[in-house]
């Protein structure tokens, strides 16, 4: 088992927003092992960019097929062969989590993390992965959605807008649970 320290979450409270615990991760131990999870964690964009080419050292780890169930924005992998990355030493079998949604809020990539506004400059982004294993429909993902879904709802629903809050939840496949929206008609 690596010899990463250990950062304790509340599962519940991870569940319903991971930020909070992934901001203090990368303040305080950007690479931590959480018992309730099974899985070291590595929370600074930078770390994961870099550690999500090496497949000599990280393969993904699939045991229940679909990336783990559709993991969706953190990737687990099984450690190959022994590797260290800063103070921390991993064992291979030893399970860890590329947490790309976390990289994606860290501020030594991003000047405002935190802020969503679509002008930000977004080149540093992982949100797509990264490497060999750099998500293959990502384009196509941008181009169906910015060029065809965006514009066809717009048409066809007039004036439509949030009404109510938003509810997210989950910690690696991460979305809205419910968005209440009204429409002019």
């Amino acid at each position: 088992m690596s010899n990463a320290p250990v950062y304790e979450i509340d599962l519940q409270s991870f569940w319903r927003d991971p930020y909070p615990d992934l901001k203090a991760m990368r303040e305080t131990t950007p690479i931590a092992y959480v018992p309730q999870l099974g899985a070291t964690l590595l929370t600074k964009r930078d770390d994961i960019f870099v550690n999500e080419k090496k497949t000599e050292y990280f393969s993904s780890d699939q045991p229940q097929g679909l990336m783990t169930v559709l993991m969706g924005q953190n990737e687990p992998r099984r450690v190959a062969q022994q590797y260290t990355l800063g103070e921390v030493t991993f064992e291979p079998e030893d399970r860890v989590f590329l947490m790309f949604s976390s990289g994606n809020r860290d501020a030594n990539a991003f000047a405002r993390p935190e802020v969503f506004d679509i002008r930000q400059d977004s080149s540093a982004s992982i949100a797509f992965g990264a490497g060999p294993h750099f998500c293959a429909g990502a384009w196509a993902s941008r181009s169906l959605i910015a060029d065809c879904a965006m514009p066809a709802i717009f048409e066809q629903l007039p004036n439509l807008r949030q009404d109510g809050e938003v509810e997210f939840g989950g910690w690696a496949f991460r979305g809205p649970l419910a968005l209440p929206v009204a429409w002019d008609v």
